[in-house]
């Protein structure tokens, strides 16, 4: 008896020391090491370049860096800041340097120029278009007349979803007329584009209207035998 009790007993314990072997086997071959998240979008970046372009509007203000990005910052009334919201930027804590987010006008497009008035900022392109956002019916784009609201103090409002100012760049319906300068007053913005060479590029007929709706273009009067073009321009005010 005393046999046949030790016999099973090494017959039980061999057997748990296979299933013991098996067992640590399956553990050993698991990884444990700890799974990296995907990385989440970047909302702040820090950009160590130097200031470039700096513009005010009556309560809000946009600067262009040496490496062609752009922030905008202040009263955030009708998205004119390009927060997609209207926030009030710098006014808080963590609101501005990498905290403060990067215009985004679209894939792969930098800024050359910026200006802002009184609600709403238009900036210069570097394929040549002008992009505006804030108060519709001073955008000159089909984003809308007086009243019907504003853009980029929603939701993907911006980025490539901007409309460009009808009859700059290569994307209008006058890929030859790219705007090299551009000026906002409160409610009226101009634009110098490089052709024909005498010419400059007005919004709205101002002095007349306080808008660009139709991104008239208005030829200057220049003596004859004379090749004269602006190069400067200034915007002012709505009066």
């Amino acid at each position: 008896m005393r046999a046949q009790a030790r016999t099973s007993f090494r017959a039980l314990t061999l057997v748990l020391l296979m299933l013991a072997s098996t067992q640590l086997i399956l553990l050993t071959s698991l990884d444990y090491s700890p799974s990296e998240l995907d990385q989440a979008p970047k909302r702040f970046e820090i950009d160590n370049s130097g200031v470039s372009i700096i513009d005010l509007g009556l309560d809000h203000s946009c600067v262009i860096g040496t490496l062609n990005q752009m922030k905008c910052w202040g009263e955030g009334s009708e998205g004119k800041t390009g927060h997609e919201n209207t926030a009030s930027y710098g006014d808080d804590e963590k609101e501005m340097g990498q905290y403060l987010m990067f215009t985004d006008v679209g894939s792969g497009l930098t800024f050359t120029d910026v200006a802002a008035g009184e609600d709403h900022t238009c900036a210069l392109i570097n394929d040549g278009s002008v992009k505006c956002w804030g108060s519709n019916h001073l955008l000159g784009s089909d984003s809308g007349e007086s009243g019907s609201g504003a853009r980029g103090d929603g939701y993907m409002e911006m980025g490539s979803t901007i409309p460009i100012v009808k009859g700059f760049g290569p994307d209008s319906d006058s890929p030859e007329w790219n705007a090299v300068s551009i000026s906002v007053g409160n409610s009226h913005a101009c634009s110098i584009v490089n052709e024909p060479p005498r010419t400059s590029s007005g919004a709205g007929e101002k002095v007349g209207r306080d808008s660009w709706d139709s991104a008239q273009r208005t030829r200057l009067a220049t003596p004859a035998r004379r090749a004269w073009w602006l190069t400067s321009l200034t915007g002012g005010g709505s009066d």
